[in-house]
């Protein structure tokens, strides 16, 4: 009896932790997604950004001159001191299909600090709706096509 009770709570155990491993995958899995999907419209704003001629872009003297700043204004809509948007916003929150969860996605624009102010680096977290730890951090850099022009 003492054994058919000691593995019936090992297994028990184990699937209480594999249900949560499970839970934590989607939830991952998810926020991910919400990520990509963000970066993919960056990047596409990046990419339609022009050269045209621009010779002050590529000779910036501080970073609000540079391509990172005129994609950043791009991004924000104007050009705005503030460099985190909570997407789409605490009061609402992107309704999640497969855990019932709800997520806000907070995407961290910072321009770069040395010449020649052409990276622009963004900063993703995605948290649940409710509060608590993040479910997904990304950091990575953009670098807008007509930078490449000069």
């Amino acid at each position: 009896m003492l054994v058919a009770t000691t593995f019936v709570a090992a297994t028990m155990q184990a699937m209480v932790i594999a249900a949560y491993s499970r839970i934590r995958a989607q939830e991952t899995s998810e926020a991910t997604t919400l990520i990509q999907e963000d970066l993919e419209n960056l990047k596409y704003e990046a990419s339609q950004l022009t050269y045209a001629g621009n010779e002050s872009k590529c000779n910036a003297s501080s970073k609000t001159e540079g391509f990172a700043d005129a994609l950043r204004d791009k991004v924000i809509g104007s050009d705005s001191s503030s460099t985190e948007t909570v997407y789409p916003s605490p009061e609402n929150p992107i309704p999640s299909s497969n855990t019932g969860k709800a997520y806000n996605l907070k995407k961290t624009l910072t321009l770069p600090d040395n010449a020649p102010f052409n990276v622009l680096k963004v900063s993703y977290e995605v948290k649940p709706s409710s509060g608590g730890d993040p479910v997904a951090k990304m950091y990575t850099e953009v670098i807008p096509d007509a930078a490449f022009e000069c």
